[in-house]
C-alpha cells in the first residue's frame, strides 16, 4: 500500500493552520523601524545569521520585540527549514509584527508547499544520500509510522 503524504496529513501531524489563503486578508505594516533596530536590510527578509547577530541587541528590547525575533526563528527553522544564508521572504517576515495576523496565517500550507518544492529539487543521480530542507520532521514521522523496520 502506498504511503500517502498530502496537505491533509501534514496538517494533521503539525496542527498548523492549513486553511486556504484569505484573499481579503491584505495585511501590511510599517516594518522598517523593526529591521533597523535589528540591523537588517529593510528591503529583504532576514537570514538566520541576521537573527543570531540581533540576539545581543534584543536582550535590551521589550518582550514584544523578543517574541517577534523568536517567531522569525520559528519561520526560518521550523516552517521554511532554510539554510543560515537564505532569507525569510519579507512578506512572511513582516507577519511577526502583528501576533493576530501571524496566528491566522496558514503556515501549515506554507510549510507543506516549501517541503514539496525541496523534495522536487532533490537529485538522486549518483548519490547515496541527499539533504532535504523544509519541515522534514513531518515526513519522517509519516515514514516511521507507516514503513515497518525503518525506525
Amino acid at each position: 500500500m502506498p504511503l500517502r503524504f498530502s496537505l491533509y496529513e501534514f496538517g494533521e501531524t503539525t496542527r498548523l493552520n492549513w486553511d486556504h489563503f484569505d484573499k481579503n486578508d491584505l495585511w501590511d505594516m510599517d516594518h522598517k523601524e523593526f529591521w533597523l533596530d535589528m540591523t537588517v536590510l529593510t528591503s529583504e527578509g532576514p537570514t538566520f545569521r541576521d537573527l543570531q547577530a540581533s540576539f545581543p541587541i534584543c536582550r535590551k528590547c521589550s518582550r514584544e520585540k523578543r517574541v517577534m525575533v523568536g517567531l522569525l526563528g520559528l519561520l526560518c527553522i521550523g516552517i521554511f527549514g532554510i539554510s543560515n544564508n537564505s532569507r525569510i521572504p519579507l512578506h512572511c517576515a513582516k507577519r511577526v509584527m502583528d501576533l493576530a495576523a501571524f496566528q491566522r496565517y496558514p503556515w501549515g500550507r506554507v510549510g507543506f508547499s516549501s517541503l514539496i518544492e525541496y523534495i522536487k529539487l532533490a537529485t538522486y543521480e549518483g548519490k547515496k544520500s541527499y539533504t532535504l530542507r523544509g519541515y522534514v520532521h513531518v515526513l519522517l514521522i509519516r515514514i516511521y509510522e507507516h514503513v515497518p523496520g525503518v525506525a
